[in-house]
């Protein structure tokens, strides 16, 4: 082989679509199609290859891996892919591709000078042809397209014959636009790896439990494999998670890290992170990616570009700036993208994807992994050396249950039947079809005796509704490209061309048609539920995700290593269950660290009198003021009490304004706005104010977690109850199904995530080394054993009183030593 100075490990696919991609961005209807996925339709493929085979015999193979190694101009490329088939017949070999697609196959065209010619699918045929070549000493290869429209599952083909030497000189030709990418990716790594390797510590010395938390992310990243930790509030998750990343990063170990989270603030924190090594003398290009609402200039999104400036030519300016931006920025923050985009004239939600193919670390949010619409396709098509950090990770339960459920509710199919009469009369025909199912499924409800919450649930949807649902995708796809056709985009005919309510019930059903195809499967059938409910008029259809455990863990053997990690994640078999993360033979280790801060500055009390149940809530409103008194007055500053429900919390406020009018009470709410939220909070800036100020809030809430309250900006908080899910027909349906999975079905639905609750609220008291506070849980199921062992290791102090005047001699002899300290 040729001497070479730079090596390059590239997808077939992800070559082609950098080199050649070129015009506008276009997202109505149909645009999205010029970028198919492969993956997109796996079912589809799967048949049309089973057809294929038990036609063609031994002379078809299927899902076929193709490679070439080659030096060219001093690089050494590893260029590799899967063809979905190869043909052999009398007249040769033939190389097809299957590609499923949401346009009517009259629409596409094999005729380049054609609109409905697709040059990226030609592209990646003719790579996978070119190698086929070589390898088999072949003077020319026949390519052919096999489009399979997914509503119809009919087909179109189209073949084309190249020549050897036409093959090669298109993959060279690839090759030779990609030379200075690969050059500068070549150079850039060693720069990175140089200065990770010599990164130290970015502080003088560790704090308790953040060396043990490094050491034991590295080591999985060294062995491939998982680690679950819980950390304490204050032992500097997001660095001890980072560096480690960062070190096996030079190591060789990783290729890219993700730091992945819930909230916009732990991204801040992330960026925080990254900085700090940086001044440390770390060489890294990281980029943070914003939601493309948040991120888009337009005050309406319209990605087309007769709407959208920043979206027109999109593709054929890209590669330049890319190239600049990279040679001079190292850190991608929003402002910076913005920052770019605007001078460019480029759209910044495409511009922070595209640089995230160039960096090393992205921060992101939880779906650019786990959604399985939106998640990154550019990396997490196939697996690699990925380090997944995943912070917060007790909340990645209840996101990837929202991922991977789906809903329909009877009032849009009325609303879209009106519409479509005189636009389609196919569709408004498929709509009423629809309609009547639904109004099928209400009748079945109305049928059951003691159905108080007018509620259904099937083990799978049932045939005739499916059918509806297909039927209507069908005909609404039908529509939509027939306007698509017929009509030019403006910003002010998008409505009366295609009704909003039209397009987005479209986007509604294909996402719950998808979902119910992979919830039709036999490996996962019994991790969905098809639920239906009614109020009133309303019928509402749901598909939902019961446990996404195997597709969370799908997801995360996309890489290397992944650590999740958050102040709340016991008991660890819980999560280990839900995660994911319970294999016998890929094991899980989980790791609890002891909290940095003392013991000795947390008060907690269990005030065992309390009946929070809900027979008992009217007897118990005068007592837990009594109680919540006392903490308000044992020292002046702010506190926060949490409860169960908004109407407990109006019930309780009501009850403790009238017998303590001094204190200062305000009170979270259910229509609050963006504006009110953020005023709310910032009345705790002030610990000096007079009088005391007590703010309620609801446990599970904005203000429950992510809040950090640091010194006496809070000195306590009081928690109402067990933070239990409300009782009702979808929750009952999931105690049901852990309860036949694992005998553990109460603990699954209702006491661990409840228990979680509570230990977030509780863990907004203390933020930092000198804080010190009060919590006091008012429920008597606190001081059974059921409760007591799920008590982190730093609760293990927790004392449990019983009355009022117990209650008044702790505190204050707890507030008595801090001023004595």
């Amino acid at each position: 082989m040729q001497e070479y100075f730079a090596e390059v490990s590239l997808p077939i696919r992800e070559l082609v679509e950098f080199v050649l991609a070129s015009g506008s961005i276009d997202n109505r209807y149909g645009g999205g199609d010029l970028y198919q996925r492969a993956n997109e339709g796996s079912r589809l493929h799967r048949k049309l290859q089973r057809q294929s085979k038990t036609e063609y015999g031994d002379r078809y193979h299927s899902e076929v891996a193709l490679s070439d190694d080659r030096v060219e101009n001093g690089i050494l490329y590893h260029i590799f892919g899967r063809a979905d088939a190869i043909l052999t017949d009398s007249e040769g070999t033939i190389i097809e591709e299957i590609k499923t697609t949401e346009l009517p196959l009259s629409s596409l065209s094999g005729d380049p000078s054609s609109d409905g010619y697709r040059p990226l699918h030609w592209a990646q045929a003719k790579c996978y042809a070119f190698i086929l070549s070589q390898k088999e000493k072949l003077s020319s290869v026949r390519v052919r397209l096999i489009y399979c429209q997914v509503e119809t599952e009919e087909t179109i083909s189209f073949t084309q014959n190249f020549s050897a030497l036409e093959l090669q000189t298109f993959y060279i030709g690839l090759l030779q636009a990609y030379r200075r990418w690969a050059v500068m990716r070549f150079e850039w790594t060693q720069i990175r790896d140089k200065s990770a390797k010599e990164l130290s510590f970015p502080f003088e010395s560790y704090r308790a439990g953040q060396r043990q938390m490094a050491a034991v992310i590295y080591r999985a990243a060294a062995a491939g494999s998982r680690v679950l930790c819980q950390a304490p509030t204050g032992i500097g998750k997001t660095i001890s998670s980072l560096f480690p990343s960062v070190k096996a990063m030079g190591e060789g170990l990783v290729s890219h890290l993700f730091y992945l989270t819930a909230k916009t603030s732990t991204r801040a924190v992330a960026e925080e992170g990254f900085s700090l090594m940086q001044q440390k003398g770390l060489r890294l290009k990281r980029v943070t990616l914003t939601a493309k609402d948040k991120i888009c200039f337009l005050p309406e999104r319209l990605c087309n570009p007769d709407d959208c400036p920043y979206a027109k030519d999109y593709f054929d300016r890209i590669q330049d700036v890319l190239f600049e931006m990279l040679e001079k920025e190292d850190s991608f923050t929003r402002q910076t993208i913005e920052h770019w985009a605007k001078e460019k004239t480029l759209c910044p939600f495409e511009l922070g994807l595209d640089l995230s193919s160039w960096c090393d670390a992205i921060i992101c949010d939880y779906n650019y992994l786990f959604d399985p619409v939106v998640y990154l396709k550019r990396f997490f098509d196939h697996r690699d050396r990925y380090a997944f950090l995943i912070d917060e990770a007790h909340n990645l339960l209840d996101r990837a249950r929202g991922m991977y459920s789906a809903m329909l509710q009877k009032s849009d199919v009325l609303t879209c039947k009106k519409l479509a009469e005189p636009l389609f009369k196919p569709l408004s025909k498929s709509l009423n079809t629809l309609n009547r199912e639904m109004l099928s499924l209400k009748k079945q409800i109305l049928a059951q005796e003691d159905n108080s919450e007018h509620a259904l649930s099937f083990p799978s949807i049932p045939k005739p509704f499916w059918k509806a649902a297909q039927n209507t995708l069908s005909c609404c796809s039908q529509f939509l490209e027939e306007r698509r056709q017929n009509r030019k985009y403006t910003l002010f005919q998008v409505e009366e061309n295609i009704p909003q309510e039209i397009l987005q019930f479209y986007f509604d059903l294909r996402f719950f048609l998808r979902i119910a195809e992979l919830a039709d499967t036999e490996e996962l059938q019994h991790n969905f539920c098809f639920f239906v409910s009614t109020k009133g008029s309303q019928v509402t259809v749901k598909l939902l995700c019961l446990d996404p455990a195997p597709m969370i863990d799908s997801r995360m053997k996309l890489g290397q290593t992944t650590a999740l990690f958050s102040a709340t994640l016991s008991p660890p078999s819980y999560y280990k269950t839900v995660l994911g993360c319970d294999h016998p033979q890929e094991k899980t280790n989980s790791y609890s660290f002891p909290s940095p801060f003392s013991q000795e500055n947390l008060c907690l009390l269990v005030c065992g009198q309390i009946n929070t149940r809900w027979a008992a809530r009217e007897e118990s409103l005068v007592p837990i003021a009594r109680l919540i008194h006392q903490m308000v007055s044992a020292k002046k500053g702010n506190y926060l009490a949490y409860f169960p429900s908004y109407q407990y919390l109006e019930k309780e406020a009501e009850v403790f304004s009238k017998l303590y009018p001094d204190i200062r009470l305000i009170c979270q709410s259910p229509q609050m706005d963006d504006q009110e939220r953020v005023d709310f909070l910032q009345q705790f800036d002030h610990p000096d104010s007079s009088p005391a100020l007590l703010g309620f809030a609801v446990l599970g809430g904005i203000y429950s977690e992510g809040v950090d309250l640091k010194g006496e900006k809070l000195l306590g908080t009081a928690i109402i109850g067990t933070g239990l899910p409300k009782v009702g027909t979808e929750q009952e349906i999931l105690r049901d199904y852990y309860q036949q999975k694992n005998n553990q079905g109460y603990d699954f639905a209702y006491r661990y995530p409840g228990m979680n609750k509570v230990l977030q609220a509780a863990g907004r008291v203390i933020r930092g080394q000198n804080d010190r506070g009060v919590v006091l849980l008012l429920d008597d199921r606190f001081s059974t054993p059921a409760y007591l062992r799920l008590f982190p290791e730093h609760w293990h102090h927790a004392r449990i009183v019983y009355d009022s005047d117990g209650l008044s001699k702790i505190l204050h002899d707890f507030w008595s030593e801090s001023s004595i300290d």
